[in-house]
């Protein structure tokens, strides 16, 4: 725990006794040390061993004539966060400190202007490690501070931990915040709601200043205010002092939804800005508006946050645990340092005076930034350059002496990388090896990309990671009593290589340099200001002791008498000195004038002099986790959210009236648009602009005798999954509180019901989709499925392949009969086929038992009076039925009272919680089924309930039967996000091959299918799970791209999604499936869908509904064919191709066994990026098979100009099985991956 180490913390002071000084067990410090404790001698001990203050310094007797005592509580705050000693100043090197922590900072100088940077580099020289704050002037880019390469400049992040104060309005709208003030009794009526920008024009009275609330009454009421020039607690205050009798305070626009938890005087709740406003809005609406504030108890996980770059993460979050062991280093001395500052272009003396040593940069090899052996790289690559940049690095091995160290580089796209050599062997400690990196532009876009260089190690150590996954059932709709889910991490251990990752950004960095002029009195005379004056290193002069430097700096200046024109006894050179330095620089501070500092740098020993700088203190949910978001070049922004795209929903219906299907400033449906609404007249308008039924239809009069409205919730909820309209305050009996909209927005809904209950007829379906054309649509989305069947008497593959032949978009579930292979539906290669995974997203309820362990399971029904007392468990495993929790099984068992376990399977979970509820149970622990491993579910329960992974259900077994009085209970954490490891696969997703067409790499895409909250029926929303909910997300996002390329072919739609997918979760690793392990390409297929960069593909796989008859050939007779196309085929006279000869944007490949013959496929590009650009490929296949791509660079001059290639694939050897690989075209912008399924026969 650092026993021996001294960390000096310069900041406002220390408390003395405050319990975290306590030294109960402590060492005294070691024999190095040498400060001093200015406090009375018993408020120092062995923990705080050090104390001195620097303000009102005497430069004469070197004291101060303050304490060390902290007014303000920064210093206490950071020293104990750090829990180390405390020491002030840069003369602490004097003192022996092994860590210097400076939560201090001001605007970016150069760093010979720059104490901090100056004091820092002399500290690293004496081997004393720098932690410096980076500031508080984000997000905006370029605005760190503290960021000289020698000191580590530390961002700050969130953790896991809120202060929930939530606000509640007259309308129902509970809206989260946080506060630290947590009153015991705080009344729950609601309170009149007042905003005094409302009230008042009185200036600052919107921001609650002191004396702006006056002309407003607030007794008694809740109070909006809004940040601004003060503090949060400040307003508390003023609100206090007026008769509030609670306040609300709404962020900053810059601060979004990072809050801040203070320590108020009376009650309050800190909102983010957009809940601000949605409070404004509320107030406006009525003329008695009313709020209250609902305090939660216990810390939840924090909320979304979008992903960040390398400008605000740096290297990543810390990880102590690897830290301690990183296998190498990238190691520096201070020496290395001067050719990097010289490189700067910093003069002689500048240099010298941070190197406090003579320096003459003309004689020495100046380095660029980018050369200096820092543990991150960046580099700037010109336009137009085909010129590579190199840097060289050099390692040093601290970890085991004999160890080999393979490269690995994840490069942006628009870069090459290469590194020689890729491997590093050492057979010694402490031994350096180095290699080099060089960089080549491969395209034309500017901007900055980021990518990581990575040394991995597969003898190093080992370490444990956390996982996350998370989840409905058959044709008929995609539903089952799964649906209601979403997913958590858990803990497993696995053996994994060490890996020494460099980060590494292309990028240029600009820092701006703000100078300060000097100050005049008021008789125009310029007034002296605290200059910091380096000076040259003595020659022949060795002084031992402190205290010979100040007297030596003092004849300096009073040697320079005339210069100065010290006018009086008084006006001396010593009174003029306030610090005599010697350890982090050599030179002085003084009171001076800036032409006593002009006047002074004519002398010989003179360096540099700056004024010294002022410092201060420093202390719903799909569419975000796709990408979707506004402004800037997002897909909202450039496709307006899918205006004018109409997306045909064949489901269960809608839900007539629901908010989700609000048309405010949409646009009529397009000209084209033939459809027709079956609903009340008021009900249709510019959202939802048809809905029809194909349930119980007359032929004769062409009506249904069935309204197309949703009886079931599945339509409504697919349909605003796509396109529904936004709606604030969207939630799951109060789960997954947020901003609910579809993936376009801004597109037309046209509804077809063709499912009651739970069937959907083939020949309804059909009529659906026969309907949707003829109506205009441009994509369908169909959530339905059954077991797989040939094409010719398959009616979703019939209509769809007549669908894209009008131009219209397909879009389908693969089904819910995961994970076993082989189960899939919707295979058509004409369709788009989408499995499901989780996001980022967890309704948390932990089950902890009576021995301590903890595991967290989901569940939607989040009770927030259960309690946390402990609740006899029991397991009612005397049968197959009882274990189940069938109904009538609990019969013989008492469970009244007691939390009972049943294992998942045979009937609906929500049905397994009715039955322990009507046998008296207080509780239910669901355990996953082996199939189901990691995937859980978050339900509706009818009682306080938790579903756990398989692994943990088998825990809790164990101790159950360890002892004879089990106990349990469960926590109930609510919305939990940022869940890693995600997104993960779905076990329900049902998996490849294709049993009709296994050539043809089956499911296409993932996306979000797992709780995915959107409309209900009877006006709710929902959180639904199933390939169901997955598909519209694709339906929607094809919309999206649709709007943006009116002229794209489906084929070319679905070329785009494919094709740029991503196959890595939001921890960097593969997407995992329910078992924890990497998810294989039948189940994800192409990976996960990426929206903002499948509008700008680069190059596409086209094809037109003629290209598929040779296929079609290749599998039935023409009669068949026929059936299928609705034209006459005669394929004898056809040149039928296989399956891996189509044009796809996935491959598949058969090799024989002990055959050597390769099979060569052709592909043909489409340019829909840069007129003129160059493409090379990249080929990785495993190893038992070799493959080659003919020509390996591709280069187009004009848009919508096509390429042909062809990939050829042999076998190396033995084995059998499925093993898979990818091939990409690399251009300067684009990175085009189509996967490789390959199976060894």
């Amino acid at each position: 725990m650092g026993e021996g180490i001294i960390i000096g913390l310069l900041d406002t002071g220390v408390t003395p006794g405050h319990p975290s000084y306590d030294d109960h067990g402590m060492p005294p410090p070691p024999a190095k040390w040498k400060g001093r404790c200015d406090l009375k001698a018993s408020a120092c001990n062995n923990k705080l061993i050090g104390a001195r203050s620097f303000i009102n310094h005497d430069g004469r007797d070197r004291r101060s004539t303050g304490t060390p005592v902290d007014e303000e509580g920064h210093g206490t705050h950071t020293s104990s966060t750090a829990a180390g000693a405390f020491v002030k100043h840069a003369n602490v090197m004097d003192d022996g400190v092994d860590v210097l922590s400076f939560s201090i900072s001001a605007d970016p100088i150069p760093f010979h202007s720059d104490p901090i940077a100056q004091g820092t580099f002399n500290a690293i020289g004496k081997g004393v490690f720098i932690s410096c704050s980076a500031g508080n002037e984000g997000p905006d880019p370029g605005s760190v501070n503290n960021d000289a390469p020698w000191v580590l400049t530390v961002g700050a992040s969130t953790t896991d931990r809120l202060f929930l104060a939530s606000v509640k309005l007259g309308n129902g709208r509970k809206l989260y915040g946080e506060s630290l003030h947590r009153p015991r009794s705080f009344n729950p009526k609601m309170l009149p709601l007042v905003y005094p920008g409302f009230v008042t024009a009185k200036d600052g009275a919107y921001m609650c200043i002191n004396g702006t609330l006056d002309g407003v009454d607030v007794r008694g009421k809740m109070v909006l205010c809004q940040l601004g020039v003060i503090d949060s607690v400040q307003m508390s205050e003023v609100v206090k002092k007026a008769g509030g009798a609670g306040m609300i305070v709404m962020n900053y626009p810059v601060d979004g939804y990072t809050i801040i938890a203070d320590d108020h005087v009376l009650p309050t709740s800190v909102v983010p800005y957009a809940y601000g406003l949605e409070i404004q809005a509320y107030i406006n609406s009525t003329s008695t508006p009313i709020a209250n504030i609902i305090y939660h108890g216990g810390p939840i996980l924090d909320e979304l946050h979008h992903p960040a770059d390398l400008f605000a993460v740096g290297a990543g979050h810390v990880n102590p645990r690897q830290a301690i062991d990183p296998g190498l280093v990238y190691d520096l001395t201070q020496e290395d340092y001067v050719p990097y500052l010289c490189g700067l272009r910093y003069n002689d003396s500048a240099v010298s005076a941070l190197a406090r040593k003579p320096v003459r940069c003309s004689s020495l090899k100046s380095i660029s930034q980018g050369e200096l052996n820092y543990p991150s790289i960046s580099v700037k690559l010109r336009a137009n350059s085909s010129k590579s940049v190199s840097y060289t690095r050099t390692v040093t091995n601290v970890g085991k002496p004999t160890s080999i160290y393979a490269v690995k580089v994840d490069m942006p796209k628009g870069v090459s990388a290469r590194v020689t050599p890729t491997t590093l062997s050492f057979k010694k400690v402490n031994q350096k090896k180095s290699f080099s990196i060089s960089f080549r532009r491969s395209g034309g876009r500017s901007g900055r990309v980021s990518g990581q260089l990575r040394w991995v190690s597969r003898k190093h150590v080992h370490y444990d990671y956390k996982d996350a996954t998370g989840p409905e059932p058959k044709c008929q709709p995609m539903k089952d009593s799964s649906v209601n889910a979403t997913s958590r991490s858990s803990v497993r251990g696995c053996k994994e290589p060490i890996e020494l990752v460099l980060s590494f950004h292309v990028l240029h960095l600009y820092i701006i340099i703000e100078k300060v002029g000097g100050v005049s009195s008021s008789d125009g005379t310029e007034e002296p200001k605290v200059y910091i004056v380096h000076v040259k290193q003595p020659e022949g002069e060795n002084f031992s002791v402190a205290e010979q430097w100040a007297p030596w700096y003092s004849s300096l200046l009073n040697g320079a008498t005339d210069v100065f024109g010290l006018a009086s006894e008084q006006d001396t050179a010593a009174s003029r000195i306030i610090y005599s330095y010697r350890n982090v620089m050599t030179g002085f501070s003084a009171r001076l004038t800036d032409k006593e500092v002009e006047a002074m740098s004519k002398l010989d020993w003179f360096l540099h002099a700056y004024p010294s700088p002022v410092y201060r203190p420093l202390t719903t949910h799909t569419p975000m986790f796709l990408g979707l978001r506004y402004g800037g070049h997002s897909v909202w922004n450039a496709t307006n959210m899918g205006e004018g795209i109409i997306i045909g929903v064949l489901d269960s219906g809608v839900t007539p009236g629901h908010r989700s299907y609000d048309d405010h400033g949409m646009p009529p449906a397009p000209a084209k648009w033939k459809g027709r609404c079956d609903l009340n007249a008021t009900v249709c308008n510019n959202k939802l602009i048809g809905a029809r039924s194909f349930i119980k239809y007359n032929n004769v009069t062409r009506r249904s005798t069935d309204e197309p409205i949703d009886y079931d919730g599945h339509g409504t909820h697919t349909s605003t999954t796509a396109a529904g309209a936004f709606v604030k305050g969207a939630n799951a009996n109060g789960s997954a509180k947020g901003v609910a909209s579809g993936m376009a927005p801004r597109a037309h809904i046209a509804a077809y019901k063709v499912c009651y209950g739970s069937q959907c007829l083939g020949h309804d379906i059909l009529a659906g989709m026969d309907a949707a054309v003829d109506d205009g649509v441009d994509v369908l989305s169909v959530s339905l499925g059954g077991d797989s069947e040939h094409f010719h008497s398959n009616p979703i593959a019939q209509g769809g392949f007549n669908a894209i032949n009008r131009g219209v978009f397909v879009s389908c579930s693969a089904g819910n009969s995961g994970p076993d292979h082989n189960t899939l539906s919707n295979d058509a290669p004409w369709l788009l086929t989408v499995g499901a995974s989780t996001m980022d997203r967890s309704l948390l309820a932990t089950v902890k038992l009576g021995d301590g362990q903890e595991f967290d399971g989901e569940t939607m029904y989040q009770p927030h009076d259960f309690g946390s007392k402990m609740l006899p468990l029991m397991y009612p495993n005397g049968n197959e039925q009882s274990s189940l929790c069938v109904s009538g099984s609990l019969d013989r068992f008492d469970v009244r009272g007691k939390i009972v376990l049943c294992d998942r399977g045979r009937n609906s979970r929500i049905e397994k919680g009715q039955v322990v509820q009507f046998g008296g149970g207080a509780g239910m622990i669901l355990a996953n089924a082996p199939v189901d491993g990691y995937t859980t579910v978050a339900d509706p329960h009818v009682l306080p309930a938790s579903n756990v992974p398989h692994a943990y259900g088998l825990k809790i077994k164990s101790y159950i039967n360890s002892t004879s009085s089990p106990t349990a209970t469960i926590i109930f954490k609510g919305t939990a996000m940022n869940t890693a490891h995600s997104p993960a696969m779905a076990s329900f997703s049902s998996r490849g091959p294709s049993q009709i067409t296994p050539g043809i790499l089956k499911p296409d895409i993932t996306g979000p299918g797992v709780s995915v909250l959107a409309a209900w029926k009877d006006q709710k929303f929902n959180m639904n799970s199933g390939t169901s909910m997955s598909c519209p997300h694709l339906s929607g996002i094809a919309a999206l791209i649709k709007k943006a390329h009116p002229d794209w072919s489906p084929a070319a739609i679905k070329s785009a999604i494919m094709t740029t997918a991503y196959v890595t979760d939001n921890s960097r690793g593969p997407i995992l499936d329910e078992r924890h392990l990497p998810a294989d390409f039948f189940a994800i297929g192409a990976g996960h869908v990426n929206p903002p960069n499948a509008i700008d593909p680069g190059l596409v796989y086209d094809l037109t509904p003629q290209d598929y008859i040779p296929y079609l050939c290749g599998l039935y007779d023409s009669t068949y064919v026929q059936v299928i196309v609705r034209k006459h085929v005669d394929c004898s006279s056809v040149k039928s191709i296989s399956e891996g000869e189509l044009n796809y944007p996935s491959i598949s490949v058969t090799l024989p066994a002990n055959s050597s013959t390769s099979i060569s496929y052709t592909r043909t590009v489409t340019n829909v990026g840069e007129p003129k650009s160059t493409y090379t490929v990249k080929l990785d296949v495993p190893k038992e098979v070799s493959a080659g791509v003919t020509p390996t660079t591709l280069s187009f001059n004009e848009v919508n100009q096509k390429q042909s290639f062809s990939i050829s694939f042999r076998r190396n050897g033995g084995g059998s099985g499925a093993v898979q690989g990818q091939l990409l075209w690399v251009s300067g912008t684009h990175v085009v991956r189509s996967p490789i399924s390959i199976k060894l026969e």
